[in-house]
């Protein structure tokens, strides 16, 4: 990207750099958790150069699933995918079922860390918004033609019949690897970022479930101390614009 760069790589850079500067407070907020993972899978078909498809991930710890699987509560991401498929595949579904494929491989090494760091794993609940490669995924549907569908992605298929993962369905407005897989205008970019981002129309201590209401205390000397910062409760907001200086700050206020 950078060994050739190009009149185009200078304006992604420039408008990267604008919205950075336009929004320089994005804040993300982890909540507690039953530490279960959860995937929101997309795919664009043909929206890149070349007849390629774009595949986009949307990777979060939530709550355990019920039957029949519901949304989950939100929470902060750990892993957003945002990838092109590098074979032409020749329908919608493909591409869906492609885009299930890459999340899901991604999804089996941060399943086995979960585990080894206590946190069994059920079934990851794995989202998609096509109601062919669901149907394809789980056996509702007959498949008939495309070796190409057997050769690239009925690894998942294995996968799910050992339950490492179930796939559900759900519409495109409750999916949220959407997002990440296709060009959209400022208007849209301003009605999503809540939806991903903490909103902050107020202070970050007095979002409810980010920071305890501790009031101010009065010391021996007479100095106001406020602790309200030094008792994170439910959720540590992490703002990707300075991550590494507030990771430090609230190891230093947990210890």
């Amino acid at each position: 990207f950078f060994s050739n760069p190009t009149q185009q790589t200078i304006t992604k850079i420039k408008h990267l750099l604008d919205y950075a500067a336009t929004h320089p407070n994005a804040t993300i907020c982890f909540h507690r958790s039953d530490m279960v993972l959860w995937i929101d899978s997309d795919a664009a078909y043909l929206v890149a150069p070349q007849a390629r498809s774009r595949v986009g991930g949307h990777f979060k710890l939530s709550t355990t699933p019920n039957n029949p699987i519901q949304n989950p509560p939100n929470n902060g991401p750990i892993h957003v995918e945002s990838t092109l498929l590098r074979q032409v595949v020749a329908a919608a579904a493909e591409a869906e079922l492609g885009a299930a494929f890459l999340n899901a491989q991604k999804a089996c090494p941060m399943r086995q860390a979960l585990q080894d760091m206590g946190h069994p794993q059920p079934p990851t609940p794995l989202k998609t918004d096509n109601s062919t490669a669901h149907g394809i995924l789980t056996s509702l549907v007959k498949q008939k033609r495309s070796k190409a569908f057997d050769m690239r992605f009925y690894w998942l298929k294995d996968r799910i019949d050992q339950k490492q993962f179930q796939v559900y369905w759900r519409p495109g407005t409750q999916n949220m690897g959407e997002y990440v897989t296709k060009h959209h205008p400022p208007a849209h970019h301003r009605i999503m970022r809540p939806k991903y981002l903490l909103h902050l129309t107020h202070s970050i201590e007095s979002m409810r479930g980010c920071v305890s209401p501790i009031p101010a205390q009065t010391t021996h000397k007479g100095h106001s101390t406020d602790l309200r910062h030094r008792h994170l409760e439910h959720s540590v907001p992490f703002h990707a614009s300075d991550g590494v200086s507030q990771r430090r700050q609230n190891s230093n206020l947990i210890s």
